[in-house]
């Protein structure tokens, strides 16, 4: 992979140079999968993210009871961004919908990226922090707007308050409107 295929597949690289790109590429690692491999297991220890170059993977929420399926993620987009930041059980699970090739940087290889190249590391910072904005508002907005079942019931009601407020914590909403 050059540079140049990194930046269309990934745009929020556009503007990284090449000698930036090309040893990010000389740090990741290729990895191909087939349709059902497990890329991350929930429970398990992950310190891993994958950029997603080609094929679909599906992300989901399972218990005993049932599977909850967060959504299905392609090329240009990436996954396990928590995990490569600080390593940690991952809480959901993903699995390869079709034959997939990934490019996996590790917590260590990005600690190792950040001493060698901080303004790469910079522009893989604000990328992550970007998306990761974006997953929290859509979150907010949508458990703003969803009923939960039973909403008439008290204790559902104080289930919805109790995630609103988690979610604005983590947006930072508390804080700074001093609520």
């Amino acid at each position: 992979m050059t540079p140049d295929v990194l930046r269309n597949r990934f745009p929020a690289l556009e503007k990284v140079a090449d000698e930036a790109l090309e040893l990010l590429l000389r740090t990741v690692s290729e990895i191909e999968l087939d349709s059902g491999d497990q890329v991350i297991s929930s429970g398990i220890e992950n310190d891993t993210m994958y950029f997603i170059c080609a094929g679909r993977v599906r992300v989901s929420l399972e218990s005993a009871d049932e599977c909850v399926i967060l959504g299905d993620f392609g090329p240009g987009q990436w996954i396990g961004e928590m995990g490569m930041i600080q390593p940690a059980p991952a809480a959901a699970s993903v699995v390869a919908l079709d034959g997939c090739v990934l490019l996996s940087l590790s917590h260590d290889e990005f600690i190792e990226l950040r001493r060698s190249s901080p303004a790469l590391t910079s522009v893989l910072l604000q990328m992550l922090c970007r998306d990761l904005s974006a997953r929290l508002h859509k979150t907010v907005a949508f458990i703003d707007n969803e009923k939960i079942e039973g909403d008439s019931d008290p204790a559902a009601a104080v289930a919805r308050t109790s995630l609103i407020e988690v979610a604005k914590s983590l947006l930072g909403i508390a804080a700074r409107s001093g609520a």
